[in-house]
């Protein structure tokens, strides 16, 4: 059990209880993020007893919106017991079980693996839990994921960070992609600047965030023993790329030879996206 003065934590096989109390909530209202971080890092199912609370504050709403989106992109589900009628009018909106033997026996049929996860929703949580965290809470919403028909050499931003990845089946690449304005306005947040272009300074930040995103995927996609193995992120400036070149074939694979998937993303900041490429022989596997 983990603990402090605003929250408690019972950690289950296959699901976590998160007490909640309003005593001194309004003293610390981010003393609620530790425990939501680390339910977030073990994906796992939650129940969220209110049993305790009389009221909850506009941060301590937001930061529990984004543990339910995270943990809905990674299967699992939350759902709220115990609560007065004050704080279901607070948190309309959220799943209710009403009661926590109701929550354990509804939980039971969900149930799910990180076997069950494919490549695209592995880099849709870890890129929102990233932004996140390294972005002074900026949140993301994920728009419609599609096949990229046309204009394959194009990239979607004018920046990016692109990343190789290697198994032992084949080669595929992600690319984090933003167009100038998002980049700067980014950049201008993680490192409290106001810069008014992409400069030596601060052109960099694309590849290190890809890199700690796919840090993050690659502790998912691990757990299905793929045994990946990750060239150096490259920053990439310019929206024309013609293709990769991989250890393997040490030649360039031109983006015509694969497919490629369009992940967009919106903000506050600005629309930005991550793009997969892979061979046409891995859509399968990476796909489904």
């Amino acid at each position: 059990m983990k603990s402090n003065n605003y929250c408690k934590l019972f950690k289950k096989s296959r699901y976590t209880i998160l007490q909640l109390f309003d005593a001194q909530e309004s003293e610390n209202p981010a003393a609620l993020k530790e425990s939501v971080f680390k339910i977030i890092n073990e994906k796992k199912h939650t129940i969220i007893n209110c049993a305790c609370m009389t009221d909850i504050s506009a941060q301590w709403i937001q930061d529990l919106k984004f543990l339910e989106q995270q943990l809905k992109l990674a299967e699992k589900s939350v759902q709220f017991v115990y609560m007065s009628d004050q704080l279901r009018t607070k948190l309309k909106g959220f799943t209710t079980a009403g009661t926590l033997r109701r929550a354990l026996s509804e939980l039971h049929g969900l149930v799910t693996s990180f076997s069950d996860m494919n490549l695209i929703k592995v880099l849709v949580n870890a890129t929102m839990y990233v932004l996140y965290m390294q972005a002074k809470q900026l949140q993301c919403t994920r728009g419609s994921v599609a096949l990229k028909t046309s204009d394959n050499n194009e990239l979607m931003g004018d920046i990016s960070g692109v990343i190789k990845v290697h198994t032992s089946d084949f080669d595929y690449a992600i690319i984090l992609s933003f167009p100038e304005q998002t980049f700067i306005a980014l950049m201008n947040r993680m490192l409290d600047e106001q810069s008014s272009n992409i400069n030596k300074e601060n052109s960099d930040g694309a590849a290190e965030l890809m890199n700690i995103i796919f840090g993050h995927a690659k502790l998912v996609l691990n757990q299905k023993s793929n045994k990946l193995k990750a060239s150096i992120p490259q920053i990439h400036l310019g929206r024309n790329l013609t293709g990769f070149n991989f250890d393997r074939s040490k030649q360039l694979t031109p983006f015509n030879a694969g497919k490629t998937v369009v992940i967009p993303f919106t903000s506050e900041i600005g629309t930005f996206y991550v793009e997969v490429w892979f061979p046409e022989s891995a859509q399968k596997m990476l796909l489904n």
